[in-house]
């Protein structure tokens, strides 16, 4: 009877739907495909964007995600941020274990909400709706959903599932809705399968797909991983934003829209005015005068993080600028612009993706593809590019930042396609030269004085600017030597139309040179050397992208000890590819050798089936860069 009734139990408590729950997305069934490289795996994702006649639109979202290990808890979190242009109507969380058992119903109470900008109190105009779970025992699943209204929209959200390589996705659906007469146009790229299309009445319903897309392992030098992972881009034809009318058919007609929010954003006081006037007395190079004015606006004002005006992208005018003395890339921009003018000196405002890592704009599909605001100056054969927001940017210099992308020039006449100052690579150059004094132990005594000119500048840009403690670790981290103490230092800052920094530092080593019996191994590349490559890749899935072009130029003289003899020295190395070109010699004279290294890189994007010749490239650079001299000792 005992041994019945336990039996009846089990089968009750497994089978009875009075005490447990019918299990949601639990994580057995996830196919074994989807588990490989993933951390995340997004169970369903169901996206939809419904847009209305009167230029608004709704957003709605429902999705699961199984968070596999602790590598995948970035993508554990809800983040919405919210305006009086984009509400955010409704959201649920919950919250399940591997076996797809409610774990938590998230409560509203518990959700973070704070301003975007928080300490401007004035400015504020964002809020965020922010979660983010503390379980810790993995595999589990956070069920997603939330809906927005838009009223009004300038832009749409794109549809790309698949945020990063590490995530899998099962399924996921973007459904784009729109009435006949207010339609929007779209963009797909790495998309694995074909669009639906159907139309009710004069509303058009287009759908995407996508099913069991499998992680994967990034590699080395590819493409950006917004370019390759699949993505849809939506953007208005016709739209309205508080009151602005304007049209994306063209850059032109987006840059009208534009302009329209820069008209009466130039007023100045008369006194700034007369102040420019004489700032500039007694010049008659332009370049000059826009020198002054540039610096003027860096020692009067600061970069401050305001989300404010016509969603975002009106700048607040120049006379409150003068006033606070501080304001966003917009507003920063659009005052320094109107000094210019102050004085008769044309400028423009210029839209840009902005990033060391962006990836650029999609000059076929115009839409607001930007993400900062910068201002340039045409000259008569060139154009000035001024960076308004950092106080210690060096006059007419961009940096990584902005450098050699597609802008959107704001004309009265609407916008323009345009690229930023581009720098090349005779002009991007790293010069190290360097003496090390090498004693009968191995310890030596290193000086190196190093040139840092045109992109290779932001190397060491914060380093020039950070205070003395900061500018120890920095040189410790950079100039990582083993068993070494930076025992002095001076940098000198020569700012121009191309910066240039120089850098002086000395460093006592112990142990530099390696002994083994009788012989000594000495590295010939303490500091520059070409970092290891993965390992070969069997199937090479994307493109190489290389970012920047630039020279690194090394000359180190090695003063050798008494007693020791030169037994071996690595022979010369030359090679030279569509990627770029390398030397390394070695030469001796007068009991020193002198060790010579030039590496260029040639930016650009290659083609897959290149890979093999780029990475017998780069594997016999590594090779060369491991070199050492080896040194007998002629007492023994």
């Amino acid at each position: 009877m005992k041994s019945q009734f336990l039996l009846g139990l089990f089968l009750f408590l497994i089978l009875g739907k009075g005490f447990a729950s019918e299990p949601v997305y639990p994580v057995w069934l996830i196919p074994d495909s989807l588990k490989e490289n993933a951390n995340v795996v997004i169970r369903f994702d169901d996206f939809s964007v419904d847009i209305s006649n009167n230029y608004n639109a709704y957003i709605s979202n429902r999705y699961a995600v199984t968070i596999l290990n602790s590598r995948g808890d970035d993508h554990a979190e809800f983040l919405a941020p919210y305006d009086k242009l984009a509400k955010l109507s409704s959201f649920s969380i919950r919250i399940y274990d591997a076996n797809g058992q409610l774990l938590e119903d998230v409560k509203s109470k518990e959700v973070q909400d704070y301003s975007a900008i928080p300490g401007f109190s004035l400015y504020q105009d964002t809020r965020v709706k922010y979660y983010k779970p503390s379980i810790r025992k993995y595999p589990f699943t956070m069920v997603i959903s939330y809906q927005y209204t838009l009223n009004g929209y300038s832009q749409l959200p794109r549809w790309q599932p698949q945020s990063s390589p590490d995530m899998a996705i099962e399924k996921a659906v973007f459904t784009l809705s729109m009435p006949e007469e207010n339609q929007v146009k779209w963009l797909e790229k790495n998309m694995p399968n074909e669009r639906t299309e159907r139309r009710d009445g004069k509303i058009i319903t287009c759908t995407w797909e996508i099913n069991r897309l499998a992680a994967f392992k990034p590699e080395f030098m590819q493409p950006y991983m917004k370019d390759v992972l699949p993505v849809v881009l939506v953007a208005p034809l016709d739209f309205n934003l508080e009151g602005y009318k304007g049209n994306m058919e063209t850059w032109e007609s987006y840059g009208l829209w534009a302009n329209q929010l820069l008209e009466g954003k130039n007023n100045l006081p008369e006194e700034t005015q007369i102040k420019m006037r004489e700032l500039i007395a007694g010049s008659a190079d332009t370049i000059e005068m826009v020198r002054r004015i540039y610096q003027y606006m860096q020692q009067h004002t600061r970069y401050v993080s305001i989300q404010l005006g016509i969603g975002g992208f009106q700048p607040f005018d120049a006379e409150t600028v003068d006033r606070v003395g501080y304001g966003d890339c917009k507003a920063l921009t659009n005052y320094t612009k109107s000094l210019m003018e102050a004085v008769q000196i044309p400028a423009v405002y210029n839209l840009v993706r902005a990033g060391d890592e962006a990836s650029r704009i999609i000059t076929g599909f115009p839409s607001q593809q930007f993400n900062h605001v910068i201002l340039s100056v045409p000259l008569a054969n060139d154009t000035l590019w001024l960076e308004c927001t950092n106080q210690d940017m060096p006059f007419a210099y961009l940096g990584t930042f902005t450098d050699n992308r597609r802008a959107l020039a704001i004309t009265d006449n609407g916008g323009v396609l345009v690229r930023t100052k581009s720098y090349e690579a005779d002009s991007n150059l790293i010069c190290t030269k360097a003496t090390f004094h090498v004693d009968a132990d191995g310890n030596c005594n290193a000086d190196f004085d190093i040139c840092y000119n045109g992109l290779q500048y932001d190397e060491v840009f914060g380093f020039i600017h950070a205070d003395a403690e900061n500018q120890r670790k920095w040189l410790i981290d950079e100039f990582y030597i083993p068993n070494s103490e930076l025992t002095d230092y001076a940098v000198t800052n020569l700012p121009g139309l191309t910066p240039q920094a120089k850098l002086k530092v000395n460093f006592e080593i112990n142990r530099y040179g390696v002994k083994s019996g009788k012989r000594m191994f000495v590295a010939l590349n303490p500091v520059d050397a070409f970092p290891d490559i993965p390992a070969r890749e069997e199937e090479r899935r994307f493109d190489i992208e290389l970012r920047e072009s630039y020279i690194h130029t090394d000359s180190i003289v090695f003063k050798l000890p008494a007693g020791y003899r030169i037994e071996y020295l690595p022979p010369q190395v030359e090679l030279s590819s569509d990627f770029g070109q390398f030397s390394a010699k070695v030469e001796q004279a007068n009991g020193m050798v002198i060790y010579h290294r030039c590496l260029k890189v040639v930016e650009g994007r290659y083609d897959v089936s290149t890979y093999n010749e780029f990475y017998d490239f780069y594997s016999k650079i590594v090779k060369s860069d491991k070199a050492k001299l080896v040194l007998t000792s002629s007492d023994l």
